[in-house]
């Protein structure tokens, strides 16, 4: 589902969704910013190059954050759901026992 798909779903009842995007419309209405973000069309089409840009050029202070040309998903904070054009291999600080990494097949 592509950027702009996501962000209308986020006006559904999660009940009338399936799998994880029922999923992430229920945390967006919680406010459960521990659901993370949600990736786009535009983002899974480019998962591979994004990864490769994080980790060869990512500050790894920084969460290995990289920018995208254009919105790749959706992201969940403070602020509610909002388009985000960056991406994080890591999801969440080293300490935290929910932290995840996304790995990149050599």
């Amino acid at each position: 589902m592509q950027v702009s798909g996501l962000a209308n779903a986020t006006t559904t009842d999660p009940a009338q969704l399936e799998g994880e995007l029922a999923k992430f419309v229920q945390a967006w209405k919680d406010k459960d910013r521990g659901y993370g973000s949600q990736l786009g069309q535009e983002g899974y089409d480019a998962y591979g190059k994004l990864m490769l840009e994080a980790l060869e050029n990512g500050d790894p202070d920084d969460r290995f954050r990289t920018t995208a040309s254009g919105d790749i998903g959706l992201k969940l904070g403070g602020k509610g759901c909002t388009t985000s054009n960056t991406y994080e291999v890591m999801d969440d600080v080293p300490d935290d026992p929910k932290a995840q990494f996304h790995l990149y097949p050599i």
